[in-house]
C-alpha cells in the first residue's frame, strides 16, 4: 500500500521517501472506512505533509518500477536474499537513454 501510494505521487510529479507515503496509504484506508470509528468523508478537505526527499530511498523506487521490491530483502548490487513479492500496480516501467541531452529533451518533450 506504501509502494502504491508512493507510485501514484509520482505520477503527478511528487517525490517523497516511502515513510512519507504512508500519510496518502492511511488517508486512504480512512476514506475507504478501513478502520472502525474513524472515518473521512471523500468530500472533505485534507491536507497530507510529504516529508523527507524522494531521493532518500532510491532503491526502493526503482526495485517498485521493476516489479523487483520485496516486504523482506537484502541488496548488494542485486538481491541476495528476499521474500514476499511486492507487486507493483502503478509501476512506471524505467527508460534506459544515453547520455544524449537531444534525446532526452526529445523522451521528455521539452
Amino acid at each position: 500500500e506504501i509502494a502504491d501510494a508512493k507510485a501514484i505521487l509520482g505520477r503527478d510529479g511528487i517525490g517523497c521517501e516511502p515513510a512519507s507515503a504512508t500519510t496518502v496509504a492511511g488517508l486512504k484506508k480512512l476514506i475507504e472506512g478501513d478502520r472502525k470509528n474513524v472515518r473521512i468523508d471523500a468530500e472533505e478537505d485534507v491536507v497530507a505533509i510529504l516529508t523527507g526527499h524522494q531521493l532518500k530511498d532510491p532503491e526502493y523506487t526503482v526495485n517498485y518500477h521493476l516489479d523487483n521490491l520485496y516486504q523482506h530483502a537484502a541488496y548488494r548490487t542485486e538481491v541476495t536474499k528476499k521474500s514476499g513479492r511486492i507487486h507493483p500496480r502503478f509501476s512506471n516501467r524505467p527508460v534506459q537513454v544515453d547520455l544524449d541531452r537531444d534525446r532526452i529533451v526529445e523522451l521528455l518533450k521539452l
